[in-house]
């Protein structure tokens, strides 16, 4: 929650970020569709060095969308200077998230897209 709305590190192929924003829906096989929004994660800085990535982007959703637009709309009010310390109500939150609970399953979802180039050069895009 701490990132939420604020401004992100910088990651290969994507300078601006800002937490829990740039939603999207994906369709994922297994679990159905997600909202997904930009997580902070340390393979944003771990794998383009490691790997030569040249575009890496990550994104994270929950199965209630109720939740995950609620987060997306705390996004924009912290993004917009309104002072919101989550960090403060993360009690309450969490609490709120179990009651919401029986609204959907312990499914959630992840996604990474990252693009670079593979041993001989060529350049691939895998998700």
């Amino acid at each position: 929650m701490s990132y939420v709305g604020k401004k992100l590190k910088p990651c290969v192929g994507h300078e601006i970020r800002y937490g829990w924003q740039d939603i999207y829906k994906h369709n994922f096989p297994e679990i159905g569709k997600r909202w997904m929004a930009n997580c902070e994660i340390p393979d944003l800085d771990l794998l383009p060095d490691r790997y030569g990535i040249k575009s890496i982007k990550f994104s994270a959703g929950m199965e209630n969308g109720f939740i995950h637009l609620s987060i997306w709309i705390l996004s924009w009010m912290i993004r917009m200077g309104i002072n919101i310390n989550l960090k403060k109500h993360a009690a309450f939150l969490l609490k709120l998230s179990y009651i919401l609970d029986s609204f959907g399953s312990s499914d959630g979802g992840m996604f990474m897209i990252i693009k670079g180039k593979d041993h001989d050069g060529n350049i691939r895009l895998n998700s």
